[in-house]
């Protein structure tokens, strides 16, 4: 089995992926297990290591039949952890997908001057579209920061747009004025105008945030000549979003974690 690690700035994601299964394209194969931690920098590679395997027992899971383990980390001080955390348990050294890793069926376009600056989880995201989607792909990553990603039919990565994210709006919003509340993200208001406070700030944030993907998915459509094949939302705050995108072809939280696994997978052929 191959255990992927999506080590956010928020929280870390973990997924667990059948390497068989991870080579058929439609429709994507779905992990074995998943889970999700809050990101503790206090928290030690064996209280990361322990925690994993608890939960993987209770799926009746042995944590030593993981193969290969495959990380995108985007705080360097947590990834060192993970790091530490499996190899020193399954004596493998864990695979750290970046722009120049072996085996990516995505490619980096040569007008991008920094390649190194992409995120992990970016190029994560961009290697599962190309694996399992195709033509003209977009990327919304709807997290701490809420990114966009660009891959063309020749499976090119042309670059993207990084704005900040919901709760990060929420939570700066809240702190930085003297009135204003904060509020749940759970559900979009029922109608956009609101008539409490709370409700016009969940439609600022809500409404807001699908009405600049919306567009700027239109630019990158105008910009390119071209509409997008395939619109892709993912992220932890995706499935809030997801229903207000107009065009919108699939809503996948597992995007970033297919993507390495498949990544893994493909290398050890």
């Amino acid at each position: 089995m191959i255990l992927a690690i999506d080590s956010g700035n928020t929280s870390i994601s973990f997924a667990l992926f059948d390497p068989e299964k991870l080579k058929q394209h439609s429709p994507p194969p779905q992990p074995l297990a998943h889970y999700t931690l809050h990101n503790v920098p206090s928290r030690s590679p064996d209280e990361y290591w322990l925690t994993l395997s608890s939960l993987l027992r209770l799926d009746n899971i042995n944590i030593l039949d993981v193969s290969s383990v495959a990380i995108a980390g985007v705080v360097p001080e947590i990834l060192d952890i993970l790091v530490q955390a499996f190899q020193s348990r399954l004596k493998k050294k864990p695979l750290l997908i970046s722009h120049n890793a072996p085996g990516l069926h995505v490619s980096i376009s040569p007008s991008i001057p920094l390649p190194h600056s992409i995120g992990a989880d970016r190029i994560a995201n961009a290697e599962a579209a190309v694996r399992f989607h195709n033509g003209l792909r977009i990327i919304v990553d709807i997290g701490t920061a809420t990114t966009f990603d660009i891959i063309d039919s020749h499976n090119s990565y042309l670059g993207g747009i990084i704005c900040p994210g919901l709760k990060l709006s929420r939570d700066i919003l809240s702190q930085a004025t003297a009135k204003l509340p904060w509020v749940h993200l759970n559900n979009p208001p029922p109608s956009v105008i609101g008539t409490r406070t709370e409700d016009a700030i969940a439609s600022g944030l809500l409404y807001g945030y699908a009405a600049m993907i919306n567009g700027l998915v239109q630019k990158i459509s105008t910009e390119l000549k071209q509409t997008p094949n395939t619109l892709i939302t993912t992220g932890g705050y995706a499935h809030i979003i997801a229903p207000l995108i107009s065009s919108l072809h699939h809503n996948d939280p597992f995007l970033t974690l297919r993507g390495l696994a498949s990544w893994v997978a493909s290398a050890q052929e």
